[in-house]
């Protein structure tokens, strides 16, 4: 499986500097709030998951083409969310790294959760990853996380950053 070979391959480990991970976590709570809401995430040594809602999707028929997959990727608001994330963050760290070239694959695996129970098994493998990987024995104790960011605002292990039930109550 892909997650074993990430897990294993540690050739490139750029994520695993402190500065390169710190740079990627501000970047995606620079766009917290602006493009996307961010839900989860993780910062491996050579990988980053990240789930986030994005907001520009209107009108309905736009956001039924995109779940159904036949909207160009360069059309999608994914495309716009990664652009913005994977160009920035790339030149600061090979700036940090006094390096050039590509810091980042070309490609991201996307996807689109369809509901609540996806959602929430997304949610839990974000979080499994760094235990899974031997770099914590909980999520909350590994730092590049949201698990960890969460329960360091309220206890809660669950690394949700949005509230999912208060979400759901507000109709949104």
């Amino acid at each position: 499986m892909y997650d074993n070979y990430l897990a294993a391959n540690r050739e490139i480990h750029w994520l695993d500097d402190s500065r390169i991970a710190a740079l990627v976590r501000r970047s995606l709570y620079f766009w917290n709030d602006r493009k996307y809401g961010l839900l989860a995430y993780c910062i491996m040594p050579n990988h980053v998951h990240f789930l986030a809602r994005p907001f520009e999707i209107e009108p309905a028929t736009d956001r039924e083409a995109l779940e159904s997959g036949e909207t160009p990727d360069a059309a999608s608001p994914l495309s716009s969310m990664m652009h913005s994330l994977k160009s920035y963050t790339a030149h600061e760290a090979n700036k940090i790294l006094g390096r050039t070239g590509q810091f980042w694959q070309h490609e991201s695996y996307d996807h689109w959760v369809r509901d609540d129970d996806e959602l929430e098994r997304i949610v839990e493998y974000i979080n499994r990853n760094p235990t899974k990987a031997g770099l914590a024995g909980r999520a909350h104790e590994f730092c590049w996380c949201s698990a960890h960011d969460r329960y360091l605002v309220d206890g809660d292990e669950s690394g949700w950053l949005i509230f999912p039930a208060e979400e759901r109550e507000q109709g949104t």
